[in-house]
C-alpha cells in the first residue's frame, strides 16, 4: 500500500512538472531597426511585460508562455516571411501583431489565410479592415482616415471662435498611416489596391468642414528625405495658421518642429501625427 501511494505521488509530481515545463509559443514581428524603431521598441517592452505578468501568475491553464519576437528592420517582405516562420516552422499556439500600418496591411493576409487570431495594436489605415477578414481586433479607438475628428471637436469645443484658425498646411511623409489621415483630413477617396474600388469617400473632409481653407499641400519621400529647412521655410510662406504635419515618424517630426523654429514660424496651432513618444519631447525640448 505504501509503495503504490509513493508511486501515484511520483506520478503527480512528474505531471505538475510537465505541465509546468510545456509551453505556449506566441511570436511576434517588430520593426526594431529601421524606420519605424523608436515605436517598435516600446511595443517590445510591452509584450515582454505583458508575457511575464502572465507567467508570474502560472501563466495561461498553467502552461508557462514564451514569446518568440523577431526584428522585421521595418519591412513589408520581412515581416510576412516571420510570420510564415511562425506558424510552419515554429508552430506557435497565437501570434501578436506588428507595428504600423504599412507592415500590418500585408501580414494582415498571411494571419487570415492560416486562422490566426490578429491582434493589431497599431495599424489603423482604413485598409486593412476592407480586406474581409474576420479575424482583425484593433486596439485603438479608430482608423486612421477618421482621426482628423479628433482636431475638429477640439477646435469647435475648446477654442475661442477669434481665435480659431482659418487657414492650414497639410505636410504629409509618403507612408502608408500617414496618407491614411491625410485622406481624413483632406476628404479623398479611399481605394483598394487590389480591386481599385471605393472603400470610403471621406469629402468634403475634416478641415473643409471645421472652415478651414487648405493654403499650401506638399508630401516628402517615404525615406531619406532631410530638406527640412525648405519645407519649413515654404510652410512659414504660406502663412498657415495651422499646421498639419503627418510624419511616419517621431524623429520626422522631430526634424520639421526644429525647422519650424529655426525659420521662426508662428502659425496659432500645430497639429501632429506623432510626437507622444519620449524621443520627440527629448529631440524638441523648448521647441
Amino acid at each position: 500500500m505504501k509503495l503504490s501511494k509513493l508511486l501515484a505521488s511520483s506520478a503527480i509530481a512528474s505531471l505538475v512538472a510537465s505541465a509546468a515545463m510545456a509551453e505556449i509559443k506566441i511570436g511576434t514581428s517588430l520593426p526594431l531597426t529601421g524606420a519605424f524603431s523608436s515605436a517598435g521598441a516600446k511595443h517590445e517592452q510591452g509584450y515582454k511585460l505583458c508575457v511575464d505578468m502572465i507567467n508570474e501568475r502560472g501563466g495561461i491553464s498553467g502552461e508557462q508562455v514564451e514569446l518568440i519576437m523577431s526584428d522585421n528592420r521595418s519591412d513589408p517582405a520581412t515581416a510576412i516571411a516571420q510570420y510564415e516562420r511562425f506558424i510552419n516552422v515554429d508552430g506557435v499556439d497565437a501570434v501578436f501583431g506588428t507595428f504600423s500600418s504599412r507592415l500590418t496591411f500585408p501580414v494582415a493576409n498571411i494571419l487570415a489565410k492560416n486562422g490566426f487570431v490578429h491582434p493589431i495594436p497599431a495599424g489603423g489605415a482604413l485598409r486593412i479592415y476592407t480586406q474581409g477578414h474576420k479575424n482583425l481586433f484593433y486596439f485603438q479607438p479608430n482608423a486612421a482616415e477618421y482621426v482628423g475628428s479628433s482636431l475638429q471637436g477640439l477646435i469647435a469645443d475648446l477654442v475661442d471662435v477669434a481665435d480659431r484658425p482659418t487657414t492650414a498646411a497639410v505636410v504629409s511623409a509618403d507612408d502608408f498611416f500617414a496618407n491614411a489621415v491625410e485622406a481624413g483630413f483632406l476628404g479623398k477617396k479611399v481605394m483598394d489596391p487590389a480591386t481599385g474600388g471605393e472603400v470610403a469617400d471621406l469629402a468634403p473632409g475634416y478641415l473643409a468642414d471645421a472652415g478651414i481653407e487648405v493654403v499650401y499641400e506638399e508630401k516628402w519621400p517615404e525615406e531619406g528625405f532631410n530638406d527640412w529647412l525648405n519645407l519649413a521655410n515654404s510652410i512659414k510662406r504660406s502663412e498657415a495658421e495651422l499646421i498639419v504635419a503627418l510624419t511616419a515618424s517621431a524623429e520626422e517630426a522631430v526634424q520639421l518642429t526644429r525647422a519650424l523654429k529655426t525659420v521662426r514660424a508662428e502659425p496659432k496651432m500645430v497639429y501632429y501625427s506623432q510626437g507622444t513618444q519620449v524621443e520627440f519631447y527629448e529631440g524638441t525640448e523648448e521647441a
